[in-house]
């Protein structure tokens, strides 16, 4: 990370509000433990939910079980990457599980759209049914997006911890903290971070979204596959070996 934005990141973790939100959000945590006696952490790897780790771990709940859902689409560091942070953390148990369902093979087929059914709700379904968890907590904030805005904003009816439709007891700890108050916490956790959010030249660290190397249906827009060829040359020839109307796009 650049100098400049290590020392944004620190300087704002010493914020008198910094501090009062990281305050607010472990509150929900010990509400969501209160609630929940089998839960999992939800856990991608990215820059939220690595700072919900921090959360958890700095509350001495390194027991709770962590989950990951992985692909044959992700970055090829991903899988390493999650070792070592929850290693770092001290976590006890860690499932980090890919899917039979291969994702490259579906891009084969239409470069356009992903049936998210078939690449994340089955698996997350049958883990949560083999280990018999009753709840989760995930790392979603109320400025990433208008989808999760909306969730966040039904939840906070029920201090951000609520049982769902699913059966399940849904917690969400980072919620209301910025994109600086997530990279203050993992910089004073000293934990590692995904290498793109130091790869971008006109978004900052905390700007950058941490998921598929390319999102059918929402980043197959000029920019984002002109970022990859840039950045990555290397899965952006992938791209275009499973579907040359990858070229198209840029």
């Amino acid at each position: 990370m650049k100098a400049y934005w290590e020392k944004v990141y620190r300087l704002h973790g010493q914020l008198p509000e910094h501090r009062r939100r990281v305050a607010e959000h472990k509150q929900v945590i010990a509400r969501f433990i209160e609630l929940c006696d089998r839960p999992y952490l939800s856990f991608s790897g990215g820059k939220d939910s690595s700072a919900m780790l921090v959360l958890f771990a700095e509350m001495g709940l390194q027991h709770i079980p962590v989950f990951t859902q992985a692909d044959d689409f992700d970055w090829p560091y991903k899988k390493d990457l999650c070792h070592s942070i929850i290693k770092a953390l001290g976590f006890h148990t860690y499932h980090y599980i890919e899917s039979k369902v291969s994702v490259l093979e579906l891009l084969k087929q239409n470069a356009e759209t992903i049936s998210m059914q078939q690449c994340w709700e089955n698996l997350v379904a049958e883990f949560v049914k083999q280990h018999q968890y009753n709840g989760f907590c995930m790392g979603i904030r109320f400025e990433e997006s208008v989808g999760r805005r909306l969730t966040l904003a039904i939840s906070y009816r029920d201090g951000l911890v609520r049982k769902c439709k699913d059966g399940l007891v849904h917690g969400y700890p980072m919620a209301f903290l910025t994109g600086k108050d997530v990279f203050a916490i993992i910089q004073k956790a000293g934990i590692p971070y995904a290498e793109i959010y130091d790869r971008h030249e006109e978004l900052t660290p905390h700007q950058m979204r941490f998921s598929w190397m390319f999102k059918p249906g929402i980043t197959h827009n000029k920019g984002g596959l002109s970022w990859l060829k840039k950045n990555y040359p290397e899965q952006f020839q992938k791209l275009v070996k499973i579907n040359p109307a990858v070229w198209s796009m840029i």
